[in-house]
């Protein structure tokens, strides 16, 4: 199994254009059983900030879509 962390800047650019290099990320990632997409609460609160910051709803709602297409890991910050 191959396991990718992403981080906010990933999530962010993905979200935002569906068309990019990072949307293809996830779009391997649905095609291929071995690829597991990981982020953590932090990096997904931190794309989401950013979104709303530049006022990008549509890009927000599509963050939630990436969402479902990932595993939520667990947080380096909780204890």
């Amino acid at each position: 199994m191959i396991r990718v962390f992403l981080d906010a800047n990933v999530l962010f650019s993905a979200a935002d254009s569906p068309r990019g290099v990072n949307r293809a990320i996830f779009d391997i990632a649905e095609r291929r059983e071995d690829v597991l997409l990981m982020a953590d609460r932090y990096v997904w609160g931190e794309a989401d900030i950013n979104l709303r910051d530049l006022r990008k709803t549509q890009a927000r709602a599509e963050l939630g879509t990436l969402m479902a297409l990932s595993t939520l890991a667990p947080s380096p910050h909780s204890n």
